[in-house]
């Protein structure tokens, strides 16, 4: 996941097709749900304000989950 912190444009890397990725703000809403194709997706939080967002990512053994700081 890069860059991070970020300025909008997060960068999902080394992922294996139909993996789940979900952000979250911090109060749980999700603001970003898509079942990915590929092996890298990107993700935007232009629109979303500055603040601490938790990335979700669902593979066939469980979730990952990640912080992501947007400035």
């Amino acid at each position: 996941v890069y860059p991070n912190p970020s300025n909008g444009e997060i960068i999902v890397s080394g992922l294996r097709p139909l993996m789940e990725l979900e952000v979250s703000n911090g109060l749980g809403e999700k603001i970003f749900l898509k079942k990915n194709s590929g092996l890298q997706e990107t993700i935007s939080l232009n629109n979303s304000p500055s603040g601490i967002y938790l990335l979700r990512v669902k593979t066939r053994y469980g979730y990952l989950v990640k912080k992501i700081i947007k400035e």
